[in-house]
């Protein structure tokens, strides 16, 4: 059986000594999690989404405003890459590249069937390359035409529900902590930097979504349902149209401190006239 490496990653950061505090204080991401939530005014994204999607006119298909969020959530990580890394045999490693996982539900009948897939450097990619990727991707999925995901699903048929936990673990541990990977054991790196879950397809507008603890990454976002909302515009209220999202993240990874420059990031990257979108994102 040939093995290969698993994920890119860097050398090993030099931790500070709070950093090997945290790390000694929880255990693998569960009991170090940390919530928090935003609300992000959307209409001058929505605008521009609109204006592409005019211009461009020989696509098979429309940008919608999930796939530029995915495109921002790169960038603010890759604009706070402490954020971006696996804690491993009790040393930080920074990861390589941005890549997002994207859940997808391919049965809305009981949601029975979870699964997703991963924009690779979703910082570096255009918009419109990652509204293919969602549109390819999604529909393979659908169709049961992932064969990683269609391969792990008949592997736990066969096995008890009391071992779960265990072969998870196990699989997670060959995976991150010794960085091997094998075509029997799915995808390679399949989980990618973060996660990213599109609440807002199911009507939901804000929640909070776990961090599992066998895909060794340090943050899940939760993007809820574009709403008409009261907003504060200087001294007055008005009515905009605004997003919630949930963040969870592991706190032997980042701080408080990096996670609000992230935030600041996304704030930013809503108007697609700062200084920061004007960077990345034309």
């Amino acid at each position: 059986m040939i093995f290969k490496r698993n994920v890119a990653f860097n050398k090993a950061r030099k931790l500070s000594s709070w950093r090997k505090i945290s790390l000694g204080s929880w255990k693998p991401t569960g009991d170090s999690s940390v919530y928090t939530q935003m609300e992000l005014d959307v209409e001058d994204a929505l605008k521009y989404i609109e204006g592409l999607n005019t211009q461009t006119i020989d696509k098979q298909f429309k940008l919608q405003f999930v796939n530029y969020f995915v495109k921002a959530l790169g960038i603010a990580v890759a604009e706070n890459p402490q954020i971006n890394a696996v804690v491993r045999m009790g040393k930080i490693y920074p990861r390589k590249n941005v890549d997002i996982f994207f859940h997808v539900v391919n049965n809305f009948e009981d949601g029975e069937d979870l699964s997703g897939f991963v924009f690779r450097q979703a910082n570096k990619k255009s918009l419109w390359e990652i509204a293919a990727d969602y549109y390819k991707f999604s529909k393979e999925i659908k169709n049961g035409q992932d064969k990683g995901f269609e391969t792990v699903k008949k592997a736990f048929k066969l096995i008890p529900g009391f071992l779960s936990r265990t072969v998870l673990n196990f699989v997670g541990f060959i995976l991150y902590s010794l960085n091997l990977w094998n075509p029997l054991l799915g995808g390679r790196d399949a989980f990618g930097s973060i996660m990213l879950t599109y609440i807002g397809s199911l009507g939901v507008d804000n929640a909070f979504t776990p961090i599992a603890p066998y895909t060794r990454i340090p943050m899940v976002v939760s993007l809820g349902t574009i709403k008409k909302r009261p907003w504060v515009a200087g001294d007055d209220i008005v009515a905009r149209k605004t997003v919630k999202v949930g963040i969870v993240f592991d706190h032997r990874v980042c701080d408080g401190v990096q996670m609000q420059k992230l935030m600041a990031c996304l704030e930013e990257l809503m108007n697609p006239s700062s200084n920061l979108a004007k960077r990345y994102l034309i």
